[in-house]
């Protein structure tokens, strides 16, 4: 670090000593409190001066300081954080509950009933802490400069995480986040672990007091280049992970990080089962909403069947016959019997017969092929057709 000599003066003005001051980590910083404490010496003047007129300079001078002092602040803020963060903060850690009517709540919510279709979210709160977030943020523009990123969307994912008997707060409130003196060894060593669907890390759940209320986190985690289960063995990522060869692990639909910083708690969801929906929380805008949203009003019962009515329906039209114009070919055979052409058999069916029947048919054939030949008998029928179409 760095070290200022700066001259100070005695209280009669006539030697002067040097005191070490230390150099403020960023500017930011080191020009507010200068101006707080011009602010704090005008003030005190302020109190000493009986003119009007010196009165109302000094007044203003001191409110330009102030509003420039928090202009200054929250610009940085706005810089530093992400833009739908609620700010200005003053505390190192805030938790914010999202509104329902959001497309914030409305993404989360689509993504966890995907595989969790049978619970509710009471709520999901925004963690807001500033020491994580710089962490974290630290770490995606590492990535990105080191794969050429445009966009952090390369580097990172959203996953869940549960935290079984631990309590959310141990993790957001620790200048740490995920830290890993205080994780288990799993499958894959001793990693922090996040799955990509609700519905696993459903069984790591944290259970609330009420005993049918549970927390999960919706994390930002930082994969990077991920190595497959088949292809790297596990116990060999930490030291692989620490060389920049790869920056997580990926087991089905498990990953892990085997670096502290690399994953952020962004929001915490709370949910119950089906049955707890109308359960009362802390919230009454949850409860009023609860109600009124449509994803969790019942749908509207089918409209009733139109009654039954003992109207028959009207019978077919008439049909008219075509006449004919040409002589219907006999259907009798030689020996008297009535002939079914249709089915080419007689009505006798006697085999004696069926020589007979085929050469009936074939006359049968031959007379309707000479009539459709003539060309007179072609002519009438295109008369009764077009009279019939009139």
């Amino acid at each position: 670090m760095d070290f200022i000599l700066l001259p100070k003066k005695s209280e009669n003005d006539s030697t002067t000593t040097t005191t070490t001051t230390r150099a403020t980590d960023s500017a930011t910083s080191s020009s507010s409190s200068s101006r707080q404490k011009r602010i704090r010496e005008k003030e005190s003047s302020f109190e000493q001066l009986k003119d009007d007129t010196q009165r109302k300079s000094i007044k203003s001078t001191i409110k330009t300081e102030v509003v420039d002092t928090l202009g200054l602040e929250a610009i940085a803020e706005k810089h530093d954080f992400p833009f739908y963060w609620l700010l200005p903060q003053k505390e190192q850690v805030r938790l914010v509950e999202i509104d329902r009517s959001g497309t914030e709540f409305y993404e989360i919510h689509q993504h966890f009933r995907e595989t969790l279709p049978s619970f509710n979210i009471t709520k999901v709160e925004r963690v807001q802490s500033k020491t994580l977030w710089r962490s974290y943020h630290s770490k995606c523009l590492e990535l990105m400069k080191r794969y050429n990123a445009s966009s952090s969307v390369i580097v990172e994912s959203r996953l869940y995480h549960g935290t079984r008997t631990h309590r959310p707060s141990e993790i957001y409130d620790h200048p740490v986040g995920f830290d890993l003196s205080f994780s288990n060894y799993g499958s894959f060593g001793k990693a922090h672990y996040f799955a990509m669907n609700a519905s696993y890390s459903n069984g790591y759940r944290h259970t609330l007091s009420q005993g049918n209320i549970y927390q999960m986190f919706y994390c930002r985690v930082l994969l990077g280049s991920c190595a497959m289960a088949l292809s790297v063995p596990f116990d060999q990522m930490a030291d692989l992970t620490s060389r920049g060869v790869y920056d997580s692990y990926k087991g089905g639909d498990i990953f892990t990080i085997y670096e502290n910083g690399r994953a952020y708690p962004e929001y915490l969801i709370t949910y119950s089962d089906a049955y707890t929906r109308g359960m009362p929380t802390s919230n009454t805008s949850i409860k009023s909403t609860l109600s009124t949203t449509s994803i969790y009003r019942q749908p509207p019962p089918p409209p009733p069947p139109p009654p039954r009515t003992n109207r028959q329906h009207p019978p077919p039209p008439p049909t008219t016959a075509i006449p004919l114009s040409y002589p219907i070919p006999t259907t009798r055979n030689a020996n008297g019997t009535n002939k079914f052409r249709h089915f080419g058999i007689d009505n006798n069916s006697n085999n004696s017969n069926n020589n007979n029947n085929d050469n009936n048919e074939d006359n049968e054939i031959s007379n309707i092929m000479s009539l459709m030949s003539n060309p007179d008998f072609v002519e009438s029928q295109k008369k009764i057709l077009e009279s019939l179409k009139k």
